[in-house]
């Protein structure tokens, strides 16, 4: 069993699509109008991997009750260069050392905290 996606409202869907694609590589999927809110939406991701459904949303998007999720990479020293060289902060004084693994923290334009992992599940066994 692994996590398939992750769904959450935007306030802008070109630069949320344009971060998400510069930082981590992901391609777009499918885009379209919601049936439900008459908000575009965008799914992007890697196949096979996971997908980040986004939608457009004009209400307050900051983080309600997610408090962050984790992108396994399989090159945690590259995603760290793209992240100076793109000056996105990585938060609570820069890379996270835990037992097994390390983790990058940032932030995406939502305010919407992403736990960047070296290894997947920190390595727990």
């Amino acid at each position: 069993m692994r996590i398939d996606h992750i769904n959450f409202n935007v306030s802008n869907l070109q630069s949320s699509v344009h971060f998400y694609q510069k930082i981590f590589g992901l391609s777009e999927k499918e885009s379209g109008v919601s049936k439900a809110s008459g908000k575009p939406y965008k799914i992007i991701g890697h196949p096979e991997r996971f997908y980040l459904c986004l939608y457009e949303s004009s209400a307050d998007v900051k983080q309600r009750g997610l408090n962050h999720f984790g992108i396994n990479v399989e090159d945690f020293d590259g995603i760290v260069k793209t992240l100076e060289k793109e000056n996105v902060e990585i938060l609570y004084g820069g890379i996270t050392q835990w037992d097994h693994s390390k983790s990058a923290y940032i932030n995406g334009p939502d305010g919407e905290e992403i736990e960047i992992t070296q290894f997947f599940g920190g390595k727990l066994n």
